[in-house]
Parts: C-alpha cells; structure tokens; sequence
C-alpha cells in the first residue's frame, strides 16, 4: 500500500520529513534500504487563486464569454491544455465523415501538481496579454489583480 508523506529540501540535497507521522515512517527504515516514491510539488492555492481572480477579472469585462466555464474552456483550448479526438460521423448523405473535437484537460489539485500548474498559469498569463488583451504588461495585469483581490 502506498503512504503519503511530505518532505522539504534542506541543505545537502536532503529531504525531511514535515509531519510526525512522517518522522515516524522514516525512522522505521534501514540505513540503505531503498524505498521507491512518487514525488510531486503540492499546488499553492494563493496560486489557483491568483489564475482564478485573472479570469474573473477578464469575465467582468467582456461580453462574449456567458460564463467563467466558457471562458475557461477557451483558455484551456488556446493555450493547448487538452487533446483532440478523431470521431467519425454517421453517413447522413452516403459519406461517413470525420469530426475532430477538443478534449480540455483537467486543472484540479488531484490532477496537476505545482510544476504543471505554474506552466498552465504561465501560458495562460501570455495567451491573455498576446490575444485577449494585447500589450498587457504584466506588471500592469499584477497590480489590477491585487485591486480586484482586494
């Protein structure tokens, strides 16, 4: 059975345990035996909150999106965070023909650890000052998220 624990860095590329329960774990080890683990970086919910303060503020100010689902899909479609799937369609007029259609991926903390998210956040934050909003500085973006949060 997979144990979850978290661990920080410390000096000397070393990994501690954060909690008792994983000192306890750790202490239970041989020295040198080997242990086999699946690491990932927790998502920082200021972060998710951060992304989605940006696309509440982007909803409040436009008119074509009817909901921040909409308009999350369309960042999840623009920037590429899904797949495509090859369907083919019936044969209404005697030729089956093919249909493609974008399957958008997952955001959730179960689905994406820190790393992927802050690449997400990061290509969502180009996708709005290239395409929604050109020549949005970032600086200027940051300092209107800060007043929307505020």
């Amino acid at each position: 059975m997979a144990i979850q624990h978290f661990f920080k860095k410390a000096l000397g590329n070393t990994l501690i345990p954060t909690t008792e329960e994983g000192r306890e774990w750790l202490s239970k080890l041989k020295v040198g035996e080997i242990v086999r683990g699946e690491f990932k970086r927790p998502r920082n919910v200021k972060h998710h909150m951060k992304f989605f303060a940006m696309l509440n503020l982007i909803h409040q100010n436009q008119t074509h999106y009817k909901s921040l689902d909409d308009l999350l899909l369309a960042f999840k479609y623009h920037i590429g965070h899904g797949h495509w799937v090859i369907t083919k369609r019936g044969p209404e007029d005697g030729n089956a023909s093919y249909a493609k259609i974008f399957q958008p991926h997952s955001i959730s903390f179960a689905k994406m650890d820190q790393g992927e998210f802050i690449l997400f956040f990061d290509k969502a934050v180009d996708f709005v000052t290239t395409v929604v909003i050109p020549g949005l500085d970032m600086g200027d973006l940051e300092r209107e998220l800060l007043e929307f949060t505020s």
